[in-house]
C-alpha cells in the first residue's frame, strides 16, 4: 500500500502523535505481527505494508520531526533515499526470511 497525503502514519500503528519511539517500536512490533501475511489473508498484506511505510518514517526521530512539521509533503523535499522507499526494505527482509524457512 503506498503512503498518501490523507494517511496518517501515527494512525496506521495506532498510536498518539505524542508517542515516544519506545511506544511506537512497540506498536510497530504489535501490528506487524498480527498483520504479518503469513498469518492473515489479502487485508494482512496492505496492513502490514502501511506498518512497515509508518515505522520507516516515524523509527527515525530525523524523519519523525520533518513529518509532524510538514506532513508527508515535507518528506519529499531531497529526501534520502531510504525515505523515499519507505516500507520496502522491511518488506523485503521479511519476504527474505520467509523464503529462507520455506528453503529448509
Amino acid at each position: 500500500m503506498p503512503v498518501t497525503a490523507d494517511v496518517d502514519l501515527y494512525a496506521c500503528l495506532g498510536c498518539r502523535r505524542s508517542a515516544y519511539q519506545l511506544d511506537l517500536r512497540r506498536a510497530f512490533r504489535a501490528v506487524s505481527l498480527r498483520y504479518h501475511p503469513r498469518r492473515g489473508g489479502g487485508e494482512s498484506r496492505a496492513r502490514f505494508e502501511a506498518a512497515c511505510n509508518a515505522w520507516e518514517v516515524l523509527g527515525n526521530e530525523d524523519v519523525e520531526d520533518l513529518y509532524d512539521r510538514y506532513g508527508l509533503s515535507g518528506l519529499s523535499w531531497d529526501r534520502p533515499s531510504h525515505v523515499r522507499t519507505a516500507g520496502a526494505g522491511l518488506v523485503a527482509l521479511f519476504r527474505g526470511a520467509t523464503s529462507t524457512v520455506n528453503d529448509q
